[in-house]
């Protein structure tokens, strides 16, 4: 039939066209360099990593692709014990076959290739297409932006015209003084390898956490090793004990460039250590040129922040879950929830 959607994974030799149809969202001048980007980075994000499988989903209509959903599977930690779950990425429809209900049976693809599925960030439309679904609104993160240097970041946010830029800007004029001093007597360092004790200090920590994503060797080699675009830097913070804490960040590119903080692994009880390592990766970003840093967390440590950094401002959004087990559907069991649940690190978006 001529109007039949076929949904399939991604074929042997179809990497060129899904990311040619990919980078058809981009203006005309910036879809070559869109389309070797996206072929870098999906090797990596959909294909290499650790967990294997899923990989890429595509829509087939009359013979060609209008559709493409990027998924990754990944393991999480839950009271159940370390479950595998999949993850959504890039997700187009082609605007020229929309109204064909290509973007609910690409979710459905998705959603039904691991008994766990998650979704991050989504605008209202996509978010209400994912709850059509069957997915669970559980809860949201708060994405705060920390304000090192009030006149570099106002450039930064005037080269886009993007309404989001301009009204971002009215709230950084708002806003006192960074200031960075941390009351915890403790050593903070940055290396440009992870420590060789971070996947010990996740294991030492994890139990403190009902859900959150799991961090070992393999995950670390990957993750942020193996990132074939960014190159990251590694915040230690250390005690007589040995390693208590661990902040993994980078900076994004351009003259006035955005610090983002991309992990951060310390024992969330601790308010004081959390607060020492969150200053002391901020601190760094600063010394290293930053006009500004992005943090995402959790309702219940986004309080934290907001006290340690009166110079930021927050935007919130959702997360949806689908879920087989009841357990891992229920709310309560997102309260306690890791601030970081691992993404594309796609840039910053200003």
């Amino acid at each position: 039939m001529a109007d039949e959607i076929r949904i399939r994974k991604i074929e042997p030799g179809e990497e060129a066209a899904a990311r040619r149809f990919f980078a058809s969202r981009y203006p005309p001048e910036r879809r070559e360099e869109a389309f070797r980007k996206r072929g870098e980075r999906w090797r990596w994000q959909y294909f290499n990593h650790p967990c294997g499988e899923p990989g890429i989903f595509v829509a087939e209509h009359d013979g060609r692709i209008v559709g493409i959903i990027g998924t990754n599977t990944v393991r999480i930690r839950t009271p159940n014990g370390v479950l595998k779950a999949v993850w959504a990425g890039d997700l187009l429809i082609d605007p020229t076959v929309r109204g064909k209900g290509i973007g609910k049976k690409l979710v459905d693809a998705w959603k039904q290739s691991r008994p766990v599925a998650i979704g991050k960030g989504f605008g209202p439309i996509a978010y209400s297409l994912y709850v059509n679904r069957g997915f669970t609104g559980v809860w949201g993160f708060t994405a705060m932006h920390i304000v090192l240097s009030r006149a570099r970041l106002a450039l930064r946010l005037l080269r886009a015209s993007e309404r989001k830029n301009l009204l971002r800007l009215a709230k950084v004029f708002a806003l006192p003084p960074a200031r960075l001093r941390s009351d915890r007597e403790s050593s903070i360092s940055a290396s440009e390898t992870p420590p060789r004790e971070a996947a010990a200090l996740w294991r030492s920590v994890a139990g403190n956490y009902r859900f959150a994503f799991e961090r070992d060797e393999e995950y670390f080699a990957w993750r942020f090793g193996a990132h074939p675009v960014h190159r990251y830097r590694f915040v230690e913070m250390r005690s007589a004990a040995g390693l208590t804490g661990l902040a993994i960040v980078r900076l994004t590119g351009g003259r006035n460039p955005m610090g983002v903080i991309l992990d951060l692994i310390v024992d969330p009880r601790d308010e004081e250590s959390v607060r020492a390592l969150m200053k002391g990766a901020v601190s760094f970003l600063k010394s290293e040129g930053a006009c500004a840093v992005l943090i995402e967390l959790p309702p219940a440590l986004a309080p934290i922040a907001s006290k340690a950094f009166p110079c930021s401002f927050r935007e919130d959004f959702p997360i949806v879950l689908r879920a087989a087990d009841p357990d891992l559907r229920s709310e309560g069991m997102f309260d306690a929830a890791a601030w970081y649940l691992s993404r594309s690190d796609s840039d910053a978006d200003y």
